[in-house]
């Protein structure tokens, strides 16, 4: 939308939307929650990964093992937190990004946002960050289970 229709502000200074400073600021801070969000998402793959190999081939166990799956277990969960809010805040900006006309029913825009919410509201975030809390302040851990 930016670079095919949509207008600048008036008050930019500019003549094509694309060339806004606050356009190109949104688009930025998007693109650094999206980068963001993906980096933890991996981070966390590659620690759940290596916590199942770990596992499954007995490697280790005990309180090595619970350690090295409270760890794996942490990191998906800041990746949860991460993936969550940036989801809502990109399909959010979207239209601060696009313009009026991104609200226009044709474009059909708000299906991303009412599908990130819909995503992420099955896996409540608020008991994430208590599990984090928990887990560095306490040195509890959270529970170990795929559903978690």
């Amino acid at each position: 939308m930016v670079t095919h229709g949509a207008r600048p502000v008036r008050e930019s200074g500019v003549d094509q939307a694309r060339n806004d400073p606050y356009i190109l600021h949104t688009v930025g801070d998007l693109s650094a929650a999206i980068h963001g969000a993906e980096a933890l998402v991996e981070k966390a793959a590659l620690a759940v990964d290596l916590a199942a190999r770990t596992q499954l081939q007995g490697l280790l166990e005990g309180e090595d093992l619970d350690a090295l799956l409270a760890r794996s277990s942490i990191a998906v969960a800041e990746a949860k937190i991460a993936s969550t809010r940036a989801a809502l805040h990109v399909c959010e900006r979207l239209y601060e990004v696009g313009g009026a006309a991104t609200t226009q029913s044709r474009y059909n825009f708000d299906r991303h946002w009412r599908n990130a919410r819909t995503h992420t509201t099955h896996d409540a975030v608020a008991y994430k960050y208590k599990a984090i809390g928990d887990y560095l302040v306490n040195g509890n851990y959270p529970p170990i289970a795929f559903t978690y």
